[in-house]
């Protein structure tokens, strides 16, 4: 029988990421293409951004927190995040008054800090397989950066106001919420909580989370570096009428990402721990079922960017399934050695002229790193196996092209 707060924490999960899919496509309808397509490049730039201030903090909770037990960490976390929020903080500040107060000039910073506060509080409450605060905190930035946009085109000052306010409220939540974590854990009140208690790391425990954190950073930040390249760079290689096509299929495809995402908070501790044997029976089947989504696009002779969006969506789901691996098994350097023998591979973007060209060589790149992470977790054989069915399904991209 289905448990009544399994289905709660569905529908709940459900209602906060649609907002995420959703929430760009009101701009769409409410402010035009153009607002649409510059909103999705600083999403994409704000996504291969944030993890630089992060520093691998948010991928090395899961190992401290699930692997170690490590109830220190959780302190060090918060207090780092605080510190990276003032410093964002002061740089929206700089960037509005530096020239001419244009609300414009803010985006990235405002994005990147609610990246910073809502991924940091939302990963605390996934390794609690907390459905229902993970998910409405994966949604804040969609929510608030819509409300900001729609304020400030429609009054500049008010814009200033309401970024302003949730600057505040979040640095002041930010400040609260290790004392509450703490309190809760401990079965005592919140003014209980003392200052030693709130920084009983040391100077070595810091030294320790840094050094792991940075290992997670390079792993993780190369992982969305490769994710995010499409996005990022899609307007230099197409015209408007193309890129908001193709954002539009990956929004779509997103859709897919969300029932990945719903999956693994649920079950994030197995999907952690999982065995080799039950990883490639899951991949097998998985790609199974996005081969048969490709097939039935074929037939129905849907555009290109539709089968690249769902193709390239499928590989983002396999890197993040990989790397949660790699974090694990302790490889994060056989991964940053196997992309630095592949970096050479970039220089071929400085000759592609054309968006077809573009889209090719965005799978090309996801596909070798997806070998590398494979082989750095398993062996030969077995990253063979697993690549084999995307390989085939990249292949069939050129029947478009």
């Amino acid at each position: 029988m289905i448990k009544k707060e399994s289905v709660l924490s569905f529908f709940f999960f459900s209602g906060s990421k649609s907002l995420v899919f959703f929430t760009p496509l009101a701009i769409l309808w409410l402010l035009g293409d153009d607002y649409y397509v510059l909103v999705e490049q600083k999403f994409a730039t704000s996504l291969l951004l944030w993890p630089v201030l992060a520093l691998g903090m948010t991928s090395a909770y899961s190992y401290f927190f699930l692997e170690q037990n490590d109830h220190k960490f959780v302190q060090f976390y918060y207090r780092y995040l605080l510190i990276i929020l003032c410093f964002i903080s002061l740089l929206c500040l700089g960037v509005y008054f530096g020239e001419s107060r244009s609300y414009e000039n803010v985006y990235t910073p405002f994005i990147i800090f609610l990246m910073c506060f809502s991924y940091f509080v939302s990963t605390t409450y996934k390794c609690n397989s907390d459905v229902v605060r993970s998910s409405s905190f994966d949604a804040l930035p969609y929510v608030f950066f819509f409300l900001f946009l729609v304020i400030s085109v429609w009054n500049n000052g008010f814009g200033f106001v309401f970024m302003m306010l949730i600057l505040l409220l979040m640095l002041f939540y930010t400040f609260l919420l290790p004392r509450k974590l703490i309190a809760q854990q401990d079965g005592i009140s919140q003014t209980s909580v003392s200052l030693e208690i709130l920084n009983s790391f040391t100077s070595q425990d810091i030294k320790h989370y840094l050094s792991k954190g940075l290992h997670s950073f390079i792993v993780s930040w190369i992982a969305i570096a490769v994710v995010m390249f499409p996005r990022v760079f899609m307007a230099d290689f197409a015209t408007l009428d193309e890129s908001k096509e193709l954002y539009l299929a990956l929004r779509f495809g997103t859709f897919f990402v969300l029932i990945y995402q719903f999956i693994q908070i649920k079950m994030y501790v197995k999907v952690f721990k999982i065995s080799t044997g039950n990883m490639k029976k899951i991949l097998l089947l998985y790609w199974l079922i996005v081969c048969s989504i490709l097939a039935v696009l074929t037939l129905l002779e849907f555009s290109l960017s539709y089968y690249f969006a769902i193709l390239y969506t499928a590989m983002w789901i396999m890197v993040s399934m990989l790397e949660l691996q790699v974090v694990r098994r302790g490889v994060q350097m056989a991964v940053v050695r196997g992309v630095l023998l592949l970096s050479p591979a970039i220089a071929v973007l400085f000759f592609i002229e054309g968006f077809y060209l573009f889209i090719v060589f965005s799978i090309v790149l996801l596909s070798l790193y997806l070998f590398v992470q494979a082989y750095s977790v398993y062996k030969m054989q077995f990253s063979l196996q697993i690549m084999a069915i995307p390989v085939m399904a990249s292949i069939g991209l050129l029947y478009y092209v």
